[in-house]
């Protein structure tokens, strides 16, 4: 999983790979254990993906600036990174 820019101030895209078919959730945490966002992205082929976290769904600009955790969930795996919003 790659998030760029990392850190962040306005938006930021979030590019990932799965290596079979499944259903994919992604969910921002912030470092207290809150979700702050989350987004089904429902049935995926195996396959690379990009998603814009600017779009309404994610709720990106009503994150205030520290750190946050980003988990994709893809048939019970979970990949997990950290990055920054800086505003």
């Amino acid at each position: 999983m790659i998030i760029y820019p990392n850190p962040a101030s306005t938006a930021s895209v979030v590019t990932y790979e799965i290596p079979l078919t499944g259903t994919v959730n992604i969910s921002i945490w912030n470092m207290q254990g809150q979700r702050m966002a989350f987004i089904n992205e429902g049935i995926k082929a195996k396959g690379r993906y990009t998603v814009a976290l600017n779009r309404p769904s994610f709720n990106f600009n009503r994150l205030t600036a520290g750190n946050y955790v980003m988990m994709i969930d893809v048939n019970g795996k979970r990949m997990k990174k950290q990055f920054i919003i800086n505003r």
